[in-house]
């Protein structure tokens, strides 16, 4: 949707479901979210995070359709994999996918519409045809940083759970 001369899109993580991942999947959202903005001038109206829950992602479907959002955008291609897209692909939404390496030096961003989806899921999980750009120094620090900070914060919980049998990861 395309408001004030900026492109609104949605954008989804998939949570793990061996653990909890939604601190480190959440600080990267938001330096991706930057990037996708000063780089392709989309702007993330809406973000959500699930783990494989039909209506849960159903709800994310209707936001989405009341705000006249068409596209998403995954930080990880193996997105294409999990059953619960294909509701988003029967829903007619494109996607589009930003990926850093695993170096944070490097990332690609490519457009995938509904169309590829429907004709060639397979390949679209595979492979991209995109070449790697370098990463600015300004998003590199950002993605280390807040890796370091989810790996002490995911650490806490995980002592904090350990000292008082309380699952906080849960909540």
């Amino acid at each position: 949707m395309k408001n004030n001369g900026v492109y609104k899109i949605g954008y989804m993580v998939h949570l793990s479901v061996e653990r909890d991942d939604s601190i480190d999947l959440d600080l990267k959202h938001r330096v991706l979210e930057v990037l996708l903005e000063s780089v392709k001038g989309l702007s993330v109206a809406n973000y959500h995070s699930y783990k494989s829950n039909p209506l849960v992602a159903q709800y994310f479907i209707s936001i989405l359709r009341k705000q006249g959002i068409d596209t998403i955008a995954v930080q990880d291609r193996s997105i294409f994999k999990k059953d619960i897209i294909n509701l988003f692909i029967k829903e007619g939404f494109d996607f589009i996918v930003i990926e850093v390496n695993s170096s944070n030096t490097k990332y690609r961003i490519e457009e995938i519409t509904n169309k590829q989806l429907r004709s060639d899921l397979h390949n679209v999980v595979r492979t991209s045809k995109v070449k790697w750009k370098n990463l600015g120094f300004k998003y590199r620090k950002a993605l280390n940083s807040y890796e370091k900070l989810a790996k002490m914060s995911n650490e806490l919980i995980d002592e904090y759970e350990s000292t008082t049998g309380i699952n906080v990861s849960a909540y």
